[in-house]
């Protein structure tokens, strides 16, 4: 790329976003793989480069500059969609059927605008998604792989860990008990609103260090993406996780009313036959998605 007559490398960028999103040198510098003189050595490059500084610093610390704000958003974006384009040169193409069974809210809160991309690199794959739901045996004669939530124990497949996600309460800006919840002990006078029998609720009570309180009014939605548009609809708080809820954030259809620390873990697996028994869509598949939980992670 050039910019003011001078050839900026990728490597560069790079560096810098990583940086950014640490703000600290040695972070980055672990993460890239390098020292931090070769980290602070590209930032100093690019600023050149650019004419402007790009960190504040204080001492050891930096902070991002106002100026850097600008680049930093739509430079993330950039360097996803270049990873996803070097995947998809990669991909071979695939042909048949896929079903992978999956929790309705898995799909259509976080699988669906991403599932464009693998599609687009195995245009002959014919792809089928079937419900799953707790306690179900996840994959049969016609579902060859199954993403789960929080249950890990299935005999004779392989189980891989896909996300460890935060779990915390949100709720609409204008929900009318949260001029009176203050702390979690005020959830007894409020709606909870549940995407399950109580299960998520009560885990995240536990991790908060808070009793089980038994609120006024309870709402079972039976999905967390029903409970979500329930809670966007200012009628109580509901459970979401850090996969869930950044866009509704930036939207401000929902906010989180407590400090992140209070917060329960949960995960999810994906589970499949064996590794010598998978076929090449069922690779493909798995590989494309622990890819994008990975740029994910890395952007979010």
């Amino acid at each position: 790329m050039k910019i003011n007559n001078r050839w900026i490398p990728l490597k560069a960028l790079e560096t810098f976003e990583v940086a950014a999103r640490h703000q600290n040198l040695s972070a980055a510098a672990q993460e890239l793989g390098v020292t931090r003189s070769a980290v602070s050595h590209q930032i100093r490059n690019l600023e050149e480069a650019l004419g402007t500084q790009l960190f504040d610093r204080t001492g050891r610390r930096i902070a991002i500059s106002s100026k850097a704000h600008a680049l930093l958003a739509p430079l993330q974006g950039a360097l996803r969609d270049i990873s996803s384009a070097v995947q998809n040169i990669g991909a071979q193409e695939t042909e048949g059927t896929l079903t992978v069974a999956m929790p309705s809210s898995f799909i259509a809160l976080w699988l669906a605008q991403r599932l464009p991309n693998f599609l687009t690199a195995h245009p002959t794959l014919q792809f089928r998604r079937t419900l799953w739901l707790p306690g179900m045996q996840p994959l049969d004669l016609k579902t060859q792989m199954a993403i789960v939530f929080e249950e890990a124990q299935f005999p004779g497949h392989q189980v891989v860990p896909l996300i460890e996600c935060q779990m915390f309460p949100v709720c609409a800006p204008g929900y009318e008990g949260l001029r009176h919840t203050h702390d979690v002990r005020d959830l007894r006078n409020s709606t909870l609103i549940h995407s399950d029998e109580g299960e998520a609720w009560a885990k995240w009570f536990t991790a908060a260090g808070a009793p089980q309180i038994d609120a006024r009014q309870h709402i079972y939605a039976g999905s967390t993406h029903d409970a979500l548009a329930i809670a966007r609809n200012g009628l109580g708080f509901a459970i979401s996780d850090n996969y869930y809820a950044p866009q509704t954030f930036l939207s401000g259809d929902l906010i989180q009313p407590f400090a992140r620390k209070l917060s329960a873990k949960a995960n999810y697996y994906l589970v499949s036959s064996p590794e010598d028994r998978l076929s090449e869509p069922e690779r493909a598949f798995r590989d494309w998605l622990l890819e994008e939980v990975s740029l994910y992670e890395r952007f979010f």
